[in-house]
């Protein structure tokens, strides 16, 4: 008992520091390296954390993850989205909705004697699991060498054949090491080649969105107030603000992140439930993400929507 007490005031401790370094390095010191590191922790190690701990208690470490994620995530959407039609989304809303969250995280800690699971040993190495690592960054590689500023109809216009036998080669692979980190990172490269390939960005939605964050985060108000897509502006508003990562690529990864992080994991365990057999379970959601990259593979209000409408079917089969 000790120990898990003194376990918990580490954490406690930890977290109070964070919250108070990231509101130091806001208001003074504005380190976009500092405010990046600081924000991961909160977000992914407080937040989600703290959440899928207390919702999700007797799942999986990585499943606590993926649904504190989303759980944290609708919680900013939320909160500033009344701070948004209540009154202004600027720099002090989002400051007080960082604070809010934060408390709210500090009493579930304190009220229910919660704390987030640590899971050791997440790779089991073996030669699968570094060929397809190895795999992986040559196929990130070839998007990156291969980027474009033309206006091409298709990324495969751009993408050559070798990359299609890489990503081959590691779905075989990823299917023999039967891992969620890497089905994650095989969902992840699946949903970021249009937003690697177009370097200036791909279709027409996106550039309309994402003026208008860049707006709201200069003016702290869109006028007429909409009464859609604000959930998805006042996220990228309030993720850029304390990961000091700039609008447009948060813009732009928010929802092929996001899917690849969340997707392989909750639809994982949900589905889990109903076919025993790993193998098969993995070949299917390998086939799934054929039918789900067209909804995920670039951000706007839309693909925002679907991802947590595809998360709450997922939940309905739990």
């Amino acid at each position: 008992m000790q120990i898990l007490n003194s376990k918990k005031s580490i954490f406690n401790g930890i977290f109070i520091i964070v919250v108070l370094l990231m509101l130091f390095n806001i208001f003074l010191l504005k380190s976009a390296i500092l405010g990046l590191i600081l924000a991961v922790l909160w977000l992914f190690g407080a937040v989600a954390g703290i959440f899928g701990a207390k919702f999700a208690a007797n799942q999986s470490n990585l499943y606590q993850k993926a649904m504190g994620l989303v759980l944290g995530l609708g919680l900013i959407i939320l909160i500033s989205s009344l701070f948004f039609y209540l009154f202004n989304f600027n720099s002090l809303a989002i400051i007080l909705s960082y604070l809010i969250i934060s408390g709210i995280i500090f009493y579930l800690i304190l009220k229910f004697d919660i704390k987030p699971k640590f899971q050791k040993n997440i790779f089991r190495f073996d030669h699968n699991i570094i060929i397809y690592l190895i795999l992986f960054i040559l196929a990130l590689f070839i998007l990156f060498y291969n980027q474009t500023n033309q206006a091409i109809r298709s990324p495969w216009e751009a993408v050559p054949v070798l990359f299609f036998i890489i990503y081959f080669l590691a779905t075989i692979f990823l299917l023999k090491t039967k891992n969620l980190i890497l089905l994650s990172l095989h969902f992840f490269l699946t949903f970021i080649i249009a937003v690697v390939v177009y370097k200036i960005g791909y279709g027409f939605d996106p550039f309309v969105h994402r003026a208008a964050e860049y707006k709201l985060a200069e003016l702290g108000y869109i006028l007429p107030k909409p009464f859609y897509y604000i959930g998805q502006y006042t996220l990228v508003v309030f993720l850029s603000k304390i990961f000091f990562v700039p609008i447009n690529l948060i813009d732009k990864i928010l929802v092929p992140v996001l899917a690849a992080i969340t997707l392989p994991v909750i639809g994982y365990y949900s589905l889990n439930k109903f076919v025993n057999n790993k193998n098969l379970l993995l070949i299917a959601y390998c086939l799934l993400l054929i039918a789900v990259t067209p909804l995920f593979f670039y951000t706007v209000p839309q693909s925002l929507a679907n991802l947590f409408l595809l998360i709450l079917i997922f939940l309905l089969f739990n």
